[in-house]
């Protein structure tokens, strides 16, 4: 933010000062000012900018009486190493600012710009320490910023000799961090992580990352590393460094090779010291289609006929990273046309998708979903995503949305399809209301493929079913695929079953990658008529037996049966809800 410098006194004894000592020739003070009122520059920085280094030490003190501040050069100036990366070489870089000294309450602060209001802006959002501001030249500040890459290179008998203060033992922790950590999110791409867990304990600290829905414990480092982890993921994510006692969550981006992948991070503070948890967010345009996401073919005519539809509600249910936005964004995709306008509000925005406005919430500026929901009412959509419906207030807004000519896409956390609309109505919508609104739902878990590396095929039978028959009842469900045309035989003997063995290719899991098992509830006349009456998930789903409904656990099975998964995975994620 540029302040605008007003005509003053004040202003008019610099100008002439500056003028009387020749620091600046009256064509250079008219570009200086002309500059400022123009917003192309901070005052003190464009005339920091234009004195001749002869000059320089003159035009400094008098700026440093125009701004009652002290003044400072850096450039013999020992900083450490820890004070000086208090904040992001590229956000030093662009605030023209540098952290040279830091005490119990107080960070020690340079900078040509004191009028940036977005310098205390900054700071009073990272930390709670008193800030002291100091003006410097330029040529100050850069040598400054060119610190980081010296302490970057430097081997640690270089580094202790330039910062004598450091004992052996803390620079041990502090260098190798930034390595370290790269290393852990590099990894974590590469092995297609979706989260990462940084967890101390007694004495280390343990490394997990969560691939295919599984906890997997990657490595473990030394608990003297943990205070410049969380140091080094705070600076990272924005965070305020000297926070230890209350949770904090933000977010930041880092390039691995040609991907672009955000990290969403969340900090608490444990009995062992702060616990940080990443979700990994990969932002390179994706592009998905609902074959490869494992719709079967039924299920894949009802959902295309839907989004046809003019308006209306259709949702995706399941629990937290049961891959329920990743169906959304794969639905807009395929209505994505030049014809149609598409607006989603979203938390976090996860992939971005051409031809579509997509808006972050930011609660903590009161844009929830409801409010971004209204907004985008506003902006003339045809179809509108929502990322999640949380509360009354947004359920509302999206029913109504729906009623009034709009396709509202959106998800629910409920186990199953069938008991969205109870979910709606529990909310406070008007059983006839949810009748009226919603199309279709779409029931979803994750389930592990197996790997392709080390799985084995073979010829099922009865004694190799018969261990999930009570749990999966597989012989009846068999029978409703093949009547359904879903699989070609009846005869359980003609399937080839997967088994796995684990290998280097699946970090010994049996598994990699994973597919979506679903259900789809499409609402005709007959079942809004039962849906106005609220009825119960059991009456619900009793009328759609009868209609052949394929459940997420019967799609397992043919999952399993057409070798895509095991029996054993599908069991695991069905009964675990």
């Amino acid at each position: 933010m540029i302040i605008k410098i007003g005509k003053g006194k004040k202003i008019a004894n610099l100008r002439k000062k500056l003028l009387k000592s020749d620091c600046l020739s009256k064509d250079q003070m008219q570009i200086v000012f002309k500059n400022s009122r123009k917003n192309r520059g901070f005052l003190s920085d464009l005339i920091l900018s234009e004195v001749s280094i002869d000059k320089e030490d003159r035009a400094l003190e008098m700026l440093s009486e125009y701004h009652d501040l002290p003044v400072i050069l850096l450039r013999n100036k020992k900083i450490p190493f820890q004070t000086l990366s208090t904040i992001p070489k590229e956000i030093a870089s662009n605030l023209k600012v540098v952290v040279f000294q830091k005490t119990k309450h107080s960070l020690y602060v340079a900078t040509t710009c004191p009028e940036n209001k977005a310098i205390f802006d900054f700071f009073s959002k990272r930390t709670d320490l008193r800030i002291k501001l100091f003006i410097t030249t330029n040529k100050d500040i850069e040598e400054g910023i060119k610190r980081y890459a010296l302490y970057s290179r430097m081997s640690l008998p270089e580094y202790e000799e330039a910062n004598s203060e450091k004992t052996q033992n803390e620079l041990k922790d502090v260098i190798p961090v930034r390595k370290k950590l790269n290393d852990i999110l590099e990894k974590s791409i590469a092995a297609e992580a979706s989260d990462i867990h940084i967890e101390p304990n007694h004495d280390k600290i343990t490394v997990r990352f969560r691939i295919d829905g599984i906890l997997q414990k990657t490595q473990e480092l030394p608990k003297s590393l943990l205070p410049a982890v969380a140091a080094r993921v705070k600076l990272m994510a924005n965070l305020k460094i000297d926070e230890h006692m209350v949770p904090q969550d933000g977010r930041f981006h880092f390039q691995y090779n040609d991907r672009q992948v955000a990290f969403r991070v969340s900090i608490i503070p444990t009995l062992n010291g702060p616990k940080i948890a990443m979700r990994v967010l990969e932002m390179n345009k994706k592009s998905f289609s609902l074959q490869k996401l494992g719709f079967n073919k039924i299920h894949l005519q009802t959902v295309k006929d839907n989004l046809n539809l003019a308006d209306g509600m259709i949702l995706a249910t399941g629990p937290t990273g049961s891959g329920k936005t990743t169906s959304l964004y794969t639905l807009l995709q395929m209505i994505n046309k030049d014809g149609i306008n598409i607006s989603t509000i979203e938390d976090p925005i996860e992939y971005g998708i051409d031809n579509v406005n997509q808006m972050q919430i930011r609660e903590d500026f009161g844009l929830s979903f409801a409010e971004g929901l209204r907004s985008l009412l506003r902006q003339d959509p045809d179809v509108i995503m929502v990322g999640e419906i949380r509360d009354d207030k947004t359920a509302k807004i999206a029913a109504g949305s729906a009623m009034t000519g709009h396709l509202v896409l959106s998800t629910l956390h409920t186990n199953n399809a069938l008991l969205a609309s109870q979910r709606l109505i529990e909310m406070g919508l008007q059983p006839y209301l949810v009748s009226s609104v919603l199309r279709m739902v779409v029931g979803q878990r994750l389930v592990r493929k197996a790997c392709p590396k080390c799985s084995i095929k073979s010829r099922s039978n009865d004694k190799v079913l018969e261990s999930f028959e009570n749990d999966l009842n597989i012989n009846k469900t068999i029978e409703k695929l093949y009547r359904l045309g879903l699989i070609q035989s009846k005869d359980i003997e003609s399937f080839d079953i997967v088994k796995t063995k684990g290998c280097r290719h699946c970090h010994k899991s049996g598994y990699q990658g994973r597919m979506g098992i679903y259900e789809v509830f499409e609402l005709d006349d007959e079942v809004r008529r039962l849906v106005a009456k609220d009825v119960n998930e059991s009456t619900l789903r009793e009328h759609m037996e009868a209609k052949n409904y394929v459940t997420m656990s019967e799609d397992g099975i043919l999952k399993a049966l057409t070798g895509q998964t095991t029996f054993e995975e599908v069991l695991r994620v069905t009964k675990a809800h």
